[in-house]
């Protein structure tokens, strides 16, 4: 049950808008850039279902495999990603997908890696 990987996959602008530049700490232990791809997500060992009112006012309750919630907060800056709530019978396609989803930005930002890489190397374009 993977999903297809594309710039408009809503996994995938999430993920985008979501990468960071190294903490200073990252930056103290390593001469190179690093970029790094966070999935937040929660494991549960247990039927997990979504809850929606359907057209006539009544309460619908659907088993899923998976499903999402937005998290935000100010701490002390605005914060705000999307948390997977998965099944263990899910987690292996998780996995799969995301690594995909990492690997597939990661070709999309090839150009930016290897002009850090050469500029923190002290190499010419």
């Amino acid at each position: 049950m993977a999903r297809a990987l594309s710039k408009r996959s809503l996994g995938y602008r999430r993920l985008a808008l979501s990468l960071r530049s190294p903490t200073s700490q990252d930056r103290a232990s390593s001469s190179i850039p690093r970029f790094a791809f966070a999935f937040p997500v929660i494991v549960i060992d247990s039927p997990l279902f979504e809850c929606s009112r359907k057209q006539d006012g009544e309460l619908e309750l659907i088993e899923v495999l998976n499903s999402e919630f937005l998290f935000s907060a100010h701490i002390p800056d605005y914060i705000g990603c999307s948390v997977k709530v998965i099944t263990k019978e899910y987690l292996p396609d998780f996995a799969q997908w995301t690594k995909e989803l990492a690997n597939t930005i990661r070709g999309e930002l090839k150009d930016e890696e290897a002009n850090a890489f050469n500029a923190k190397l002290g190499c010419a374009e």
